[in-house]
């Protein structure tokens, strides 16, 4: 894997001189974050575990992509950080901190993509299909938005966490439909032993003059989260299938909604149904148009556990071009359907640069 990396930087380097002067303004991007979340809890109501807790972590994350040429893109990201958060003291279904680092430098997308006419992609190496599948405009981004991931993706999908090897496609019939399918294995020495398969379609009407966001796909696959066992580890399980959505529609020009449903079907499988719903809201503060607040609400359906329930709040202010602060409060019910309940106070702080077309 070192070869690979390192043979993939001799490309990207390539690719940006070979880049470099090209009349296309979007040749070379690239983000940079660096994130800290400090979370804090009384404890556990009604289950023995009254103590306090106080946890945090610190993420580092980049992604940068260049265009050697017209049709063809190169991309790597990579994640680095240090401390868990508060994840190890309340294990829920879906983590309530996803931005939890890896303790070391670890590569998360490697790839190529080629394009065909402006309406077909194909990519391939390791890659998240999460950039492609599943996405939302109010809750799919884990450093600026919600931090518990069950309001950042579907929770029962089984994406790979850090990424997986393999290959997708995206069809744009036109503005208002296009359709995806992807495969991936997150163990390249057991390549598509057990791989996650996903095939998507999405709608983007205009209602009443305002944009929307509607997706529907189904996947197969022998892996899950951490909802099946031990909250810590993406472990093998009996093949199952699902079916999911995500939706995001514009109310007004601040007000944005979104909601989520996924079902799963198979042999031993705890977690069989999951949804979320809330919104954003930007500008409430005048003259602060840039700030978010946010509000969502999940609860997860298992085969024989408590259901887990989830609220989440936020308020991101925007401090400066480079700068966010947001803090949070979270109450989750049933944790890992489990006894009791639990109110978690956090702040979130995120400095971020970019370069490119697309923020």
């Amino acid at each position: 894997m070192k070869f690979v990396s390192r043979l993939f930087v001799v490309l990207l380097s390539v690719g940006i001189m070979f880049a470099h002067g090209d009349d296309h303004d979007d040749w070379f991007e690239f983000h940079a974050d660096g994130v800290g979340v400090l979370q804090g809890s009384p404890g556990y109501v009604n289950s023995g575990n009254e103590d306090a807790i106080v946890n945090g972590s610190f993420t580092f994350h980049l992604d940068a992509n260049v265009r050697p040429w017209k049709s063809g893109r190169f991309g790597i990201e990579v994640e680095s950080g240090y401390g868990r958060g508060i994840n190890n003291d309340i294990q829920t279904f879906s983590r309530l901190n996803p931005a939890i680092p890896h303790s070391e430098f670890y590569i998360e997308q490697l790839w190529y993509q080629h394009t065909f006419a402006d309406v077909l992609k194909i990519r391939a190496g390791k890659i998240d299909l999460t950039t492609d599948f599943d996405k939302n405009v109010v809750a799919n981004n884990k450093f600026n938005q919600f931090l518990s991931h069950v309001f950042v993706n579907n929770v029962g999908v089984g994406f790979p966490y850090h990424g997986g090897y393999g290959a997708m496609v995206k069809f744009q019939a036109n503005h208002l439909v296009d359709i995806g399918a992807g495969i991936v294995d997150e163990e390249l020495d057991n390549w598509f032993k057990n791989p996650l398969v996903i095939g998507e379609i999405g709608f983007k009407p205009e209602i009443a003059d305002r944009h929307g966001n509607y997706r529907f796909y189904a996947w197969h696959s022998k892996y899950s989260h951490s909802c099946d066992s031990d909250h810590d580890h993406h472990h093998e399980i009996d093949p199952h299938f699902g079916f999911g959505l995500s939706l995001d529609q514009e109310i007004t020009d601040n007000v944005f909604v979104f909601a989520r449903y996924g079902i799963r079907n198979g042999d031993h499988v705890e977690l069989t149904h999951s949804w979320s719903t809330g919104l954003n809201i930007s500008g409430i503060i005048p003259k602060r148009q840039r700030d978010v607040l946010g509000m969502a609400y999940s609860q997860v359906i298992t085969d024989h556990l408590n259901n887990e329930h989830q609220f989440e709040t936020y308020y991101n202010f925007k401090t400066s071009k480079y700068t966010n602060i947001t803090p949070n409060a979270q109450w989750v019910k049933y944790p890992g359907g489990d006894g009791g309940s639990s109110w978690i106070f956090g702040i979130r702080a995120r400095f971020h640069i970019h370069q490119g077309t697309s923020d």
